[in-house]
C-alpha cells in the first residue's frame, strides 16, 4: 500500500510539473487603475526595481514596501523585473496601471510595469533563445524571458530582463543565450528608431558595462545612468546591471530606493529624465 501511495504521489508530481513546463498563455493584462486621460509627459520619474524571486516564501511585507516607496515618490511608472509569482500583484492596485503578460507561474518574463497613464498598446516578445532545461538557466526557461512593450503616441517603453550568466565563462551556452535574447531586443529597437518612435528601454541586462553588449547598446541608445551612476550602490564583483537607455533626452537625477527593509538583491533606482 505504501509503495502505491508513493507511486500516486509521485505521478502527481511530475503531472504538475509538466503542467508548468508545457502550459504557456500568451494573454496581455491590463489591471486598469491608471487615468485614461493623462497623458505621458515628456518630463518623467520612473523607477527600476529587481524585486528578487522568492527562494521558498511569499513576503507580502516585500511588496507593501515597494508600493508604499512607489506612491511616496508620486512616479510616473515603475519598470519591476523577477515579479514571477501573481498573488503579489494585489499590493499595487492603488493608484496604477498594471501591465503584464500573463505566464506559466504568474507575470511572463516575471516583468510588470506600473502607469500612472494607461497605454495605448501592450506587447510581449518572448525571447527565441530560452537556454536549455537542464542548466542552471532552467527557472529563467520555466518563465520564459522577454520584453514587455507599452506604447504612449510615438514613445516605446520596454522592460526587459535578459537571462543569467550564472558566472559562466566567455564560451559557455548560457553567455550565448544572453547575447542571443540581446541581439533580439537590439534588433527590435533599431526598428522602433527607423520608425522614428522615442525608445526607452529599461530592466536587469544582466551584463555589466565593460560587457561588449553595454558597448552596442549605446551605439544606439543613451544610458541615462552614466554619469551619475556613482550616486548608486553595486557590488564591485558584479557591477551595475540594472540600466535605463533611452534615445533622446537627459536624465535630472537619480537615487538609490531606501527601504526600511531589504526587498531585493538588487538595488533599486528612481530616474528624473526629460526624454524630448
Amino acid at each position: 500500500m505504501k509503495i502505491i501511495k508513493k507511486l500516486i504521489w509521485i505521478i502527481i508530481v511530475c503531472l504538475m510539473l509538466a503542467w508548468i513546463v508545457f502550459n504557456s498563455s500568451s494573454e496581455l493584462n491590463l489591471i486598469s487603475k491608471g487615468e485614461n486621460n493623462l497623458k505621458l509627459d515628456n518630463d518623467i520619474s520612473l523607477m527600476v526595481q529587481n524585486v528578487q524571486a522568492p527562494k521558498i516564501f511569499f513576503k507580502k511585507a516585500k511588496y507593501v514596501e515597494i508600493n508604499d516607496k512607489i506612491d511616496e515618490e508620486k512616479l510616473d511608472i515603475v519598470f519591476l523585473q523577477e515579479f514571477v509569482f501573481g498573488s503579489g500583484l494585489k499590493y499595487f492596485t492603488k493608484n496604477y496601471s498594471i501591465i503584464y503578460s500573463e505566464g506559466r507561474l504568474g507575470p511572463r518574463g516575471g516583468l510588470v510595469i506600473l502607469s500612472k497613464s494607461v497605454p495605448d498598446k501592450i506587447e510581449f516578445y518572448k525571447f527565441k533563445e530560452q537556454g536549455t532545461w537542464f542548466s542552471q538557466q532552467f527557472f529563467d526557461r520555466i518563465i520564459e524571458k522577454g520584453f514587455l512593450v507599452v506604447r504612449f503616441g510615438n514613445k516605446t517603453l520596454i522592460n526587459t530582463h535578459l537571462v543569467a550568466t550564472y558566472d559562466a565563462n566567455e564560451s559557455h551556452k548560457n553567455v550565448f543565450v544572453l547575447n542571443s535574447q540581446f541581439k533580439q531586443l537590439k534588433t527590435f529597437i533599431e526598428t522602433e528608431l527607423d520608425a522614428g518612435k522615442v525608445v526607452l528601454l529599461a530592466g536587469d541586462f544582466n551584463f555589466n558595462k565593460d560587457s561588449e553588449n553595454y558597448v552596442e547598446i549605446n551605439e544606439l541608445l543613451t544610458d541615462q545612468t552614466n554619469e551619475i551612476s556613482n550616486e548608486l550602490e553595486y557590488s564591485e564583483a558584479e557591477g551595475q546591471i540594472d540600466f535605463v537607455f533611452s534615445s533622446n533626452g537627459n536624465a535630472k537625477s537619480v537615487k538609490s530606493v531606501d527601504y526600511d527593509r531589504e526587498v531585493s538583491d538588487h538595488e533599486g533606482f528612481i530616474l528624473r529624465m526629460d526624454l524630448e
